[in-house]
């Protein structure tokens, strides 16, 4: 038996799907709507490539290609004008548990038995439009992938790998039954086709699911191979806006502190324990606020001072990255009356403002062509005349669900499509001036990965646990093969910050968004804290990411490595207190005192010493086994800058 035919029975009365026990998993029905028009598959006609549907109406046909582990199911028709999709209509579920990669508190496997809508949109604006702020959120949407079996992952697998002009995808389970709905698609933003949905049979765990869906987003061009990666695009990362929120506790009004002589106060406190070339952001506020991008004119007289401050930032061997969103308006901003017809309207004509914790904020409507111009030149701005490197796009799905506004070009984009489409145009416009600017994003889809350089973490608001942080960095590392992960490091409280960054340098470079101290708590860091940013920057750069790498991360598992082409470790995190950097010696630092056994496979080593932050060394007893060595590791808060084996 095929491995297509153990797992799934195509007949006009639905798609019965198994698993490898060929234990019933789900009869999907082959019933669809579009608005207020419904169809039913009524009769099937094979083809080379598998089926077509035929429907009530001889306009309206459902395509089913079959491949040896996977089918596709695509609603065909003279579609256009914008309405809500449903596929697979009354069917119902077997499966004991669902499971997706939705970004909140019960990320994981659900009882199929509960009633549950999962919604895979933009998580954060669509809960503060609703006014509900879970304690962890994210700003961008999580994969659009949905597996039925065990607790696991064993089973069958929904992805939908295409950016779809929907304001969401939502699986609706009620009693048991199921059906996908997409909200607000606007076909005609899409040559009139409707979403593809890849079934991925015989799936055996959730991450499997995840090496389908970037298999059929590679089928499907959506992925740029062997995409290049410039060595400093993995350099160690400070950004300015942890710094920022401590200060606002005391009084300083947002971005009054990114003053010529703070920031390169920060610069200086990172060359009291880095000297390699770092990756500097400077973050919200030295313009005068969004939307308007002129320099404020307390922090630079002219833009002349503040190109002459990211001139010396680079005379001292940084990367100036500078913060940019290109969808929020605030109400204060020159555009609002000088081209209102460019800022997004609700159907009754007024201006669409935000709500919850963004209030006081529009939307540019980037269908507009003067929007797009205006935008043109003001990344050649950043670029050219201030010499920036690069962008940190920030609230790249802050736009609103389309179905609330009237677009001035609705064929331009909708719904998600829509975030795609202006991180495409910033891609082309920045790369056609810097090949190798730097774009770092917050979105997982693998849509984005031709067009990123690296990808942000997301703002998960727990501040002393960073479990979802890996489980974000493993989807990166699955579905957007050749892009850094900037490991983001905000909101985080001092314990999360001790152990977050023995585990991030393995899969992306050290980041930093504190230097003096953290908000949560108000805690100012102290000598301890500044000693283990030392040791991480410094066992880091002994093995710093290359684009050649291959990354591994099981965040359940909390196995995290890297190993380079040939198969060798590069990079190793050990129970989240111990970083391992392997080269013709081996570096190893721990945030706390602990015996640390490291991994030798095919290493030789014969001695150990201790590397002081004074520049002292001092013997270690060693203890060598068959392929591990054994030592006892300090804190590297007490001045250790790192251990070395030879």
């Amino acid at each position: 038996m095929s491995s297509f035919q153990s797992f799934a029975a195509v007949t006009s009365a639905g798609i019965a799907l198994h698993d490898a026990a060929q234990r019933k998993l789900a009869d999907l029905s082959l019933a669809f709507a579009v608005g207020a028009k419904t169809w039913t598959v009524k009769s099937l006609r094979e083809t080379s490539a598998g089926w077509i549907g035929l429907t009530e109406d001889p306009a309206v046909t459902v395509e089913i290609t079959r491949a040896a582990s996977h089918l596709c199911i695509e609603l065909r028709g003279p579609f256009g004008p914008a309405a809500d999709v449903s596929y697979f209509r009354g069917s119902t579920i077997k499966a004991s548990h669902a499971h997706a990669f939705i970004p909140d508190v019960n990320l994981g496997s659900f009882s199929t038995v509960q009633d549950r809508t999962f919604t895979l949109t933009n998580q954060a604006a669509m809960r503060q439009r609703l006014g509900v702020k879970e304690e962890l959120w994210m700003l961008a949407p999580p994969p659009h992938v949905i597996g039925f079996g065990t607790a696991c992952g064993e089973g069958f697998a929904f992805s939908i790998p295409e950016c779809l002009p929907s304001d969401a995808v939502q699986f609706v389970i009620k009693q048991k039954t199921l059906q996908i709905d997409f909200l607000h698609h606007v076909a005609a933003c899409d040559g009139g086709r409707l979403p593809r949905v890849y079934i991925d049979l015989g799936v055996a765990t959730k991450a499997e699911s995840l090496d389908r869906h970037l298999g059929h987003a590679r089928a499907l061009g959506l992925v740029v191979a062997d995409k290049p990666q410039p060595a400093w695009w993995h350099n160690p990362l400070y950004c300015t806006w942890g710094d920022q929120c401590r200060l606002s506790l005391h009084g300083m009004a947002r971005g009054e502190c990114l003053t010529r002589e703070r920031m390169l106060g920060w610069a200086d406190k990172i060359r009291t324990f880095y000297s390699g070339e770092v990756n500097f952001i400077i973050d919200d506020g030295y313009f005068l606020g969004m939307g308007d991008f002129r320099l404020r004119p307390e922090l630079f007289a002219s833009v002349e001072a503040f190109r002459d401050l990211i001139a010396e930032l680079k005379r001292r061997n940084f990367r100036v990255i500078l913060w940019y969103t290109p969808f929020w308006v605030e109400k204060n901003a020159a555009v609002l009356t000088d081209h209102p017809e460019r800022i997004l309207h609700r159907h009754d004509g007024t201006l669409l403002d935000e709500t919850g914790d963004w209030k006081e904020r529009y939307h540019l409507d980037w269908t507009h062509p003067g929007v797009r111009e205006d935008q043109r030149m003001l990344i050649r701005h950043f670029l050219t005349d201030l010499d920036a490197d690069g962008f940190k796009i920030d609230m790249t799905y802050a736009h609103p669900p389309t179905r609330d506004v009237v677009l001035h070009d609705p064929t331009w984009a909708a719904g998600n499509l829509f975030c795609k489409r202006v991180v495409e145009f910033i891609h082309t416009e920045a790369t056609s001036i810097k090949p190798d600017v730097f774009l770092t994003v917050n979105g997982v889809e693998s849509y984005l990965q031709p067009y990123t350089s690296a990808v942000r973490l997301n703002d998960l608001f727990n501040f002393t646990d960073a479990t979802k942080w890996y489980e974000r960095a493993e989807l990166v590392t699955r579905i957007m093969p050749g892009v850094a992960i900037d490991v983001d490091g905000w909101p985080a409280a001092i314990c999360k910050l001790r152990e977050y960054p023995f585990v991030a340098s393995v899969y992306g470079a050290p980041v930093n968004y504190y230097l003096d101290g953290t908000e949560v708590g108000d805690v100012a860091f102290g000598y301890a804290e500044i000693n283990r940013m030392a040791s991480v920057w410094a066992t880091y750069s002994h093995a710093p990411v290359h684009a050649d790498e291959k990354i591994i991360i099981e965040a359940e598992a909390e196995r995290f490595e890297r190993r380079d082409a040939t198969g060798g470790l590069r990079a190793l995190s050990l129970a989240r207190r111990v970083f391992i950097a392997y080269g013709k010696t081996i570096r190893v630092t721990a945030n706390t005192a602990m015996a640390v056994s490291v991994p030798l496979e095919g290493v030789t080593v014969s001695k150990a010493v201790r590397v002081n932050r004074d520049g002292t060394r001092e013997p270690v007893i060693l203890h060598i086994e068959t392929g591990r060595a054994l030592f006892f590791a300090e804190d590297a808060g007490d001045g250790i800058l790192y251990y070395e084996l030879a």
